[in-house]
C-alpha cells in the first residue's frame, strides 16, 4: 500500500472511530493533531487491555505466599516454645497427620515426620498469605487485619476443619492450648500484616 493510501485508511479508521465511539476517542487521548495521534492513543489504550497487572499481580501473590510461609515458620518457633514450657502438647498439623495421614506417612520416624509436618505448615501458611494478600488494600493494610485475619484462620480450623475431619482431640483441648495457639495464630498474623505494610523496593 502506498504512503497516500495508507494515510487513507487511517483517516478513514478515524473518522468511523470518532462518529461511532466518541467516549473512546476521548478515552484514548486524540487530539486534533491527526491521525497519527489518535492511532497513539489507540496504542496505549491497547496496552492497556492486554497487560492489566495480570504479571505484577501474580508477582504480588506469590510475595504475599512468601510473606504467609515466613509468618508460618515463626508461627513454629512459637509453637516449640510453648511445647517445650508445657502450654501446649501436640499441634494442629501433628493431629491431623497422626489420625488421618497416609500409613506411608505415619510410619516414619519422629523426626523425618516432624520434617513432613512443618513443610505442610509451611505450605499452609503460604495458601493463607497469598489469601490475605488478594485482600483489598483498605482492609490488609490496617494495622490490626493481621491478628484479627490469623485469629480467623483458626476460628475456622475448629469450626470447620475439625468437625470434616473429625478430630477429637482438637475437640478436647484446654483452654490454656486453645489460649496458646489462637495468640499464634495471631502472631502469624501480626507478621503477615506487618511485612505486607512496609513500602516494597
Amino acid at each position: 500500500m502506498t504512503n497516500r493510501g495508507r494515510m487513507e485508511a487511517e483517516r478513514f479508521a478515524l473518522a468511523v472511530r470518532t462518529r461511532t465511539l466518541p467516549w473512546l476517542d476521548h478515552a484514548l487521548g486524540a487530539h486534533a493533531a491527526g491521525p497519527h495521534a489518535s492511532l497513539a492513543g489507540v496504542s496505549r489504550f491497547r496496552n492497556t487491555l492486554t497487560m492489566p497487572g495480570g504479571r505484577e499481580t501474580r508477582k504480588e501473590l506469590f510475595h504475599a505466599g512468601m510473606r504467609g510461609a515466613i509468618a508460618a515458620m515463626s508461627m513454629s518457633g512459637m509453637r516449640a516454645f510453648t511445647v517445650h514450657v508445657g502450654l501446649l502438647k501436640s499441634t494442629p498439623p501433628e493431629t491431623i497427620v497422626g489420625e488421618h495421614g497416609p500409613e506411608v506417612l505415619r510410619e516414619l520416624s519422629v523426626d523425618a515426620r516432624h520434617v513432613v509436618v512443618e513443610l505442610l505448615h509451611w505450605t499452609y501458611g503460604a495458601g493463607g498469605g497469598a489469601v490475605f494478600g488478594s485482600l483489598p488494600d483498605a482492609i490488609r493494610q490496617r494495622p490490626w487485619a493481621g491478628p484479627i485475619y490469623g485469629m480467623l484462620l483458626w476460628f475456622g480450623f475448629q469450626v470447620i476443619l475439625v468437625r470434616l475431619l473429625d478430630l477429637p482431640q482438637e475437640s478436647r483441648r484446654s483452654i490454656r492450648e486453645r489460649t496458646a495457639l489462637v495468640l499464634d495464630h495471631a502472631l502469624y498474623g501480626a507478621i503477615l500484616s506487618e511485612l505486607r505494610r512496609r513500602p516494597q523496593r
